[in-house]
């Protein structure tokens, strides 16, 4: 009966070691996936800022040179 609780207790924490592994696998690939996507975000805000100072830009260089015609 002992060797039964012994491996028993074996194959418990066992499965919790590889338990505790996949899980920190896990959270470091989610970690890792959030970064990505937040620097992803950060540069398309900047994409969008740029592009909406350039057409901005263009429609004050045109409205001024619209002006001047008149």
């Amino acid at each position: 009966m002992d060797k039964i609780q012994e491996l028993t207790s074996k194959l418990y924490s066992e499965g919790i070691e590889k338990g505790k592994e996949e899980a920190e696998k896990i959270i470091a690939e989610a970690k890792a996936l959030s970064n990505q996507i937040v620097e992803d975000a950060k540069n398309k805000a900047q994409q969008i800022i740029a592009d909406a100072e350039k057409t901005a830009q263009e429609l004050k260089s045109n409205t001024e040179a619209e002006l001047k015609l008149y």
